[in-house]
């Protein structure tokens, strides 16, 4: 990494330069630069952020006018009709959707309990320089969990605050479902609320997410500090050195703008790869759709199949979560020198201008041309 220079906003370049230049190597340049070792930074990648989403849905299945408009979408895709409304007649669809929905959440709690901890074993196959999983998973029980119990508090904390949003946009939504047209005027309210209280609590649950992965984690992995106290010296950091880590946060929006734009067009040109067992999930769910019974067999063939197809996307676009990644452990790590350092053996020196060799002496005795006299 580089030496610390008088300019205070030169850590957060200096960081991206280093990020950058870790990245390359890993991926590109170093011994472990290798096509399987690309297969596991994509599943690592994906792991520890692609599975992170929430699951469930809206509790609307029993709405017959959510029920007549899957049925409508259903003969409008050449699918039978019928099994729709016959699931929504039979007298076990109310405990089986209940069943369906605490499985659901039972499965995103796993996965966002899952990506807490992957996120550890990203960040220690960025410093080491390969992606590991074997020996390492383990070590991540005690901070995987409590970064857990962080991200638990807050989504409630978001499913506290954005309450009144749901308050205010639900009978708007059950009504236009069941057939009424809205005009601007019934809207404006809403609108304006959305927007003067969601937008910035949707922002402070945002900065505090993006604060903890970029900040905590690093600090918690590496001093084998407790989550919590790793999370208020964090903000001592932070606050420590509060215009650079402004601009670091500017900065990292802006980068995260260009790669959204990289993300797209590798996605579109890697299309070839990964729609074949995105099209198999598609078939898969449409089936389950349309005779439920089938979702024994074809619900883990659709999982499956949307996994195989996300862990090619996240094979692809790999590098940018290594960028971010060691981005912001360099960043850090500039505010606080006493983190130890990635594996100096995986990152190649800065370049620097080669040595200019001194000019040769003059021989003895040699003429001076000048004057034509023998030199000293």
């Amino acid at each position: 990494m580089s030496a610390p220079t008088s300019d205070p906003l030169a850590p957060v370049i200096d960081a991206l330069s280093s990020g950058w230049r870790r990245m390359t190597w890993l991926l590109f340049h170093g011994p472990q630069a290798r096509l399987e070792n690309w297969l596991w930074w994509g599943l690592l990648a994906l792991l520890a952020g692609g599975l992170g989403n929430h699951y469930g849905t809206g509790g609307s299945w029993r709405d017959p006018d959510l029920l007549r408009s899957g049925s409508r979408a259903a003969a409008a895709s050449g699918l039978p009709a019928e099994p729709f409304s016959a699931f929504a007649k039979i007298a076990w669809t109310v405990p089986l959707i209940a069943t369906l929905l605490g499985l659901a959440v039972l499965l995103g709690l796993f996965l966002l309990y899952l990506r807490c901890r992957f996120r550890f074993v990203l960040l220690d196959g960025v410093l080491s320089g390969a992606p590991r999983i074997r020996g390492v998973f383990a070590r991540t029980a005690g901070p995987g969990l409590a970064y857990f119990g962080f991200e638990l508090l807050l989504a409630i904390a978001a499913i506290v605050l954005l309450l009144p949003l749901a308050v205010i946009w639900w009978p708007i939504l059950r009504d236009v479902m069941s057939g009424w047209s809205p005009e601007a005027g019934d809207l404006a309210l809403p609108v304006l609320f959305s927007v003067a209280y969601g937008l910035p609590v949707g922002v402070s649950l945002g900065l505090t997410e993006w604060f903890a992965h970029d900040f905590v984690v690093p600090l918690a992995w590496t001093s084998g500090a407790g989550f919590w106290t790793c999370f208020a010296r964090a903000l001592r950091l932070f606050f420590s050195r509060l215009g650079p880590s402004l601009f670091f946060l500017l900065l990292r929006v802006l980068v995260g703008l260009v790669a959204i734009l990289a993300i797209t067009f590798a996605t579109c040109f890697s299309c070839c790869l990964w729609i074949w067992p995105a099209a198999v999930g598609v078939v898969a769910a449409l089936i389950v759709a349309s005779f439920p019974a089938s979702a024994v067999i074809l619900a883990p063939i659709a999982l499956a199949a949307f996994f195989m197809a996300a862990w090619i996307l996240s094979t692809v676009t790999v590098p940018i979560p290594l960028l971010f990644r060691a981005w912001s452990y360099a960043y850090v790590r500039a505010l606080d020198p006493a983190l130890p350092d990635w594996n100096p053996d995986a990152t190649p020196p800065e370049r620097t201008s080669p040595p200019v060799p001194p000019a040769p002496a003059p021989p003895a005795h040699a003429t001076d041309w000048a004057t034509g006299s023998p030199g000293a």
